[in-house]
């Protein structure tokens, strides 16, 4: 059983690791230009829009009940992101924690779960 929920969640699993690569390493090897306007916060935001859509996707094909599916989607992205944060700035010298970051990941993972909402809404 654990196995079969492992392979339901592999997306959600790989692109948290994705997120937490990129958030601890001292230099990332991808950056958005800094010709674009809050850059670091776009990153943030496209970020969690996938992990938190994914997350819930994924919530939807193992037949989560409803209440249950929103609370999970909503709450596993925004304090991974909050964690990663405090870690970030504990542990990652020069990388510093920053309360902006954490509201791009909050705000990212409220649009990626609205969209896939929309989306598996509109398919059935």
């Amino acid at each position: 059983m654990f196995w079969r929920k492992a392979l339901i969640y592999k997306e959600t699993v790989v692109i948290g690791l994705l997120i937490a690569y990129l958030s601890l390493v001292k230099e990332p090897a991808f950056r958005l230009p800094d010709t674009v306007a809050f850059a670091d916060k776009w990153g943030h935001m496209l970020a969690y829009i996938l992990l938190g859509g994914m997350l819930l996707w994924n919530l939807v094909k193992d037949n989560v009940a409803k209440p249950l599916l929103w609370i999970i989607a909503l709450t596993i992205p925004i304090l991974y992101g909050g964690v990663l944060e405090l870690i970030q700035g504990l542990y990652c010298y020069p990388r510093t924690a920053s309360w902006w970051d954490w509201l791009a990941d909050i705000a990212g993972t409220i649009v990626g779960v609205c969209l896939v909402a929309g989306v598996w809404k509109w398919k059935h």
